[in-house]
């Protein structure tokens, strides 16, 4: 499996997802609370609409990525990348407009997320041979966790340099990554 370039672009694809999730899942709490002076049940809500939408879109994308695209995973992955780097571009645009807007984004956000999320778990099974199932199943998720303990402290080291404005930069980074590496596993 070291050696399937394949695999490796699996395993980049889903470590971004890991980030963007994790960016995603744990900061917009901090810096609704912070920055718009959110009560924190409010600010924490956002996780709730964003974890709302992920599970949608996980069940929709492996019902689109088997029944419209007849198994091919990474083109449902590519459009829900593609939807999501525009849903991260109006969340920086629309945030300070209201509650309602802000909740409704991230539930979509979360929606676009959640459909790669789940086909690269797939997806790591059909780009190897059957008997590494179990290896790459493993070597993926190990890649995918130091993906989400990067969101810690390297993003406190971020925002601390840049602002927030470095976060959503990041963030937006690893879903356009994340969209190019299921690009080159669509073709």
């Amino acid at each position: 499996i070291v050696k399937n370039p394949l695999v490796w672009l699996v395993i980049g694809g889903d470590m971004c997802v890991y980030i963007a999730r994790t960016l995603m899942m744990d900061w917009p709490s901090i810096y609704f609370k912070q920055v718009h002076g959110w009560e924190l049940v409010k600010a924490n809500s956002i996780s709730a609409w964003f974890e709302t939408g992920g599970f949608f879109g996980g069940l929709l994308a492996g019902v689109l990525s088997d029944k419209l695209f007849k198994a091919n995973r990474w083109m449902t992955g590519l459009l829900f990348g593609i939807a999501l780097c525009l849903l991260m571009l109006l969340v920086v645009v629309f945030q300070d407009s209201s509650y309602t807007i802000t909740a409704s984004l991230f539930g979509v956000m979360g929606f676009a997320l959640y459909g790669p999320h789940m086909l690269f778990a797939v997806g790591c099974l059909e780009v190897t041979h059957k008997e590494a199932a179990g290896s790459v199943t493993g070597f993926r998720g190990m890649f995918s966790y130091i993906g989400a303990a990067l969101t810690g402290a390297p993003v406190v080291a971020i925002r601390s340099h840049w602002a927030w404005e470095g976060v959503f930069v990041s963030a937006f980074i690893s879903v356009l990554v994340m969209t190019i590496c299921v690009a080159f596993l669509a073709r």
